[in-house]
């Protein structure tokens, strides 16, 4: 009996924490599900997701719908276009999510600098949005708005991509 009611008290407890835990949005009525598609040609992967969305937000009690790609980076290194190449304006990552536009609206993560992403954000190369942590890191006191990042090292064949904002850090693990 003992052993029980320390398990529900240590349960209970670890419920408290997990309900104060700030996650940066707000969870609630937040539904999600992974898909595991195996196509090689990205602009069909799009093309899915769009297709996808657009189907799901037409349904009864759908507030607002989005989708994340996460990638993983092979060298696991992002760089800004400040860094000298001696490790100054580059942090090490292992993934990094393309998001479609509505993302951080739907999540409710507030963009505390810059602009959201919009339509047509994933032409020409992309668009960026990195959170608060990444822009002390790669920009330090400077505004990450209107500068570049690529992914990869400084002198890698990565594209520069524009930063357009800067979102509200957020501890997104689903």
């Amino acid at each position: 009996t003992m052993v029980l009611l320390m398990g529900t008290g240590l349960l209970l407890r670890a419920a408290a924490v997990v309900d104060d835990y700030d996650f940066g949005y707000n969870p609630n009525g937040v539904y999600y599900t992974n898909l595991w598609l195996e196509i090689e040609d990205t602009a069909t992967v799009g093309n899915v997701f769009r297709d996808g969305l657009e189907r799901v937000a037409v349904m009864p009690g759908i507030l607002s719908v989005a989708s994340r790609e996460r990638l993983s980076l092979l060298n696991g290194l992002v760089t800004s276009d400040q860094a000298t190449g001696r490790g100054d304006g580059q942090m090490n990552v292992r993934q990094y999510q393309r998001v479609s536009e509505s993302f951080l609206s739907t999540l409710g993560i507030p963009v505390v600098l810059g602009r959201d992403f919009q339509v047509g954000d994933d032409q020409d190369g992309g668009r960026a949005i990195i959170d608060q942590d990444a822009a002390r890191q790669l920009f330090g006191n400077e505004s990450p708005v209107g500068r570049q990042i690529k992914l990869g090292g400084f002198d890698s064949d990565a594209k520069w991509v524009p930063v357009v904002g800067v979102a509200q850090n957020a501890a997104l693990s689903f």
